[in-house]
């Protein structure tokens, strides 16, 4: 297969850069501009998930309102597939953000944002954008060892809150027997009390006839 020009994808990496640069800038209005409406977007999080723009505007709200400021983007490298009607932009870039001062790298992002050519100009149809799992072991396909670390981590956690409670209520037992202890005392005392006023009573009921 011949290889294409260069200059064929010179377009949509024009677009691709384009939107990346209104990205890292906060400046949504210019990213919402170079998507189709019925753009899609899937992204690391479980709830990182868009079918159309309105839904995308307001993901990238919550994106903004967590890091307001600009950020730097490092690519380290770029495959263009064109087909001249789609494009697919492959990518990996380094992420460096502004927390309190302080300039953070994030994990090597990766992402692939498909362009779609409508009436000679390029639009962002799809964006899936992610960061490489931390649980996910060298060699593996699945992050099993992290899972069972975590399923193990659970275990101890539950174990801690069952003698927790345990020895919880063995207190709240404990307390309430001394209520109940202290109450039959109270009870015994009063009922000692009464019977000594009885007795009292009945000796001076006994000892006014006596001296009249």
């Amino acid at each position: 297969m011949m290889n294409k020009p260069a200059s064929v994808d010179a377009p949509v990496l024009e677009v691709f850069h384009e939107f990346w640069n209104a990205y890292k800038s906060r400046d949504m209005e210019a990213v919402s501009s170079l998507c189709v409406p019925e753009i899609t977007f899937f992204g690391t999080g479980a709830h990182e998930k868009a079918c159309g723009l309105e839904e995308l505007r307001r993901l990238m709200a919550l994106d903004v309102a967590q890091m307001p400021n600009p950020f730097r983007v490092e690519f380290l490298w770029i495959r263009v597939l064109n087909n001249g009607s789609t494009a697919w932009v492959e990518s990996e870039a380094v992420l460096r953000i502004n927390v309190e001062g302080k300039e953070l790298e994030l994990p090597q992002a990766r992402s692939t944002v498909i362009l779609v050519n409508r009436n000679d100009k390029w639009l962002v149809g799809h964006i899936h954008g992610s960061f490489p799992s931390v649980d996910q072991g060298e060699g593996e396909a699945y992050p099993i060892e992290a899972l069972k670390a975590r399923n193990q981590e659970l275990e101890r956690n539950v174990a801690e809150r069952t003698r927790q409670l345990e020895q919880k209520t063995n207190e709240l037992q404990e307390a309430l027997n001394s209520l109940k202890e202290t109450q039959n005392q109270l009870i015994l005392s009063e009922k000692m009390a009464s019977l000594g006023q009885l007795t009292a009573g009945i000796a001076h009921e006994i000892k006014n006839p006596l001296n009249f």
